[in-house]
């Protein structure tokens, strides 16, 4: 079954740790909208297991294109029985407009907090506070069964004892859901300028795993599962969308930088709105297809199946790739340093949990030979 992402790359403010492609605007063009479903008729009718509105600020569409968007797509698709995601920020959550995205059928809310310290929210960029964010979470769970709360480890001014604090009081509001990023800073990020200047400070690495692990272990004990590196779910509220693309599963991408893997190839969309818009309108195209080697997509099989609890499959990858993963790889799983951080059986290979946060370099190392 196909997943499908659409893209709305819009943000009232860009966040000063972002890297992703967005344009600052208060709102989405109805041109955009028109050109997302016009590129969605380009693909076969379907059954879809998940749809994930991703962005920017997916909350930024209006009711009406909201509404028109997801009429549109369910012509087009069979979204009977699907996962309907969408991400939204804190400050656009109010219940009027998280009512009106349930109605027209998003039954999972994924809510941008980041941190509930005031001064790392305005460190970050950040356009809202502690209290909205809270607000925002108290407001969704009370509307969906299905709320995710992302959050962020190794931000500026941040302490373990607020990761403890912060973990404890998202988890009160009855969210099934928590996401633990690390920050990872791009050279496009204006945060990344102020920490090499020394404007800001980051907690070194030693401390991100420190405070990695103490929201882990807060999540463990009120009966979260990690179920993959930097997700965690009560039982039965995995994110399906996400599970089926670390999976290697198939996705459509709809929209300005919208990235897909469709019937066996890679590609993206050109990352400019009004460039998409016109091309899309007009029945052309702008998408980049990635030339991937068979090496290169065992190398994409292996670093997604390992980031889960699930782990590599030897049959899965042996059906995908007409081989022995075991034979493929009798080095590699030889070696002491997988031994000691994996476990492997029969039927798979699994990062052991105490190893699973700095699980990177044991991958590079099983797929070096393919890099």
């Amino acid at each position: 079954m196909t997943e499908l992402y659409v893209h709305i790359p819009y943000c009232k403010k860009k966040c000063d740790y972002c890297s992703f492609y967005s344009i600052p605007r208060e709102h989405c063009d109805d041109d955009y909208v028109v050109a997302l479903l016009r590129e969605a008729n380009n693909y076969p009718k379907q059954k879809i297991n998940s749809l994930y509105f991703g962005g920017g600020t997916p909350t930024l569409l209006s009711n009406g294109q909201f509404e028109k968007l997801l009429n549109g797509l369910k012509e087009r698709f069979d979204l009977s029985s699907a996962e309907i995601s969408s991400e939204c920020n804190p400050d656009t959550a109010s219940r009027e407009k998280l009512e009106a995205m349930r109605s027209f059928g998003i039954n999972r809310l994924s809510i941008g907090v980041q941190s509930l310290n005031d001064a790392t929210l305005k460190a970050i960029g950040r356009i809202h506070d502690s209290a909205v964010a809270i607000s925002a979470l108290e407001t969704a769970v009370s509307i969906f069964d299905n709320v995710n709360a992302d959050y962020m480890v190794g931000l500026p001014f941040q302490t373990i004892e607020d990761v403890r604090r912060d973990i404890k009081r998202i988890i009160q509001t009855g969210v099934k859901h928590v996401s633990v990023y690390s920050l990872i800073l791009e050279e496009e990020a204006p945060l990344f300028s102020k920490v090499e200047s020394s404007l800001v400070t980051l907690p070194d690495e030693d401390k991100q795993v420190e405070y990695y692990e103490a929201a882990r272990e807060i999540l463990i004990e009120n009966d979260f599962r990690r179920y993959e590196i930097s997700n965690f779910a009560l039982p039965g509220y995995e994110c399906k969308h996400n599970s089926a693309v670390w999976r290697f599963g198939s996705y459509i991408g709809l929209g300005a930088a919208a990235h897909s893997f469709y019937e066996g190839k890679r590609y993206f969309n050109v990352s400019n709105v009004e460039l998409y818009t016109d091309y899309t309108l007009n029945g052309k195209s702008l998408k980049d297809y990635v030339d991937e080697s068979e090496e290169g997509l065992k190398v994409d099989f292996i670093m997604l199946a390992l980031r889960t609890a699930r782990g590599l499959v030897f049959k899965e990858y042996n059906d995908r790739f007409s081989t022995d993963f075991k034979e493929e790889f009798k080095e590699e799983l030889e070696t002491e340093a997988v031994k000691r951080t994996c476990d492997i059986n029969e039927s798979r290979i699994v990062i052991k949990d105490e190893y699973f946060y700095v699980s990177n370099s044991i991958i590079e190392s099983m797929v070096e030979k393919y890099l």
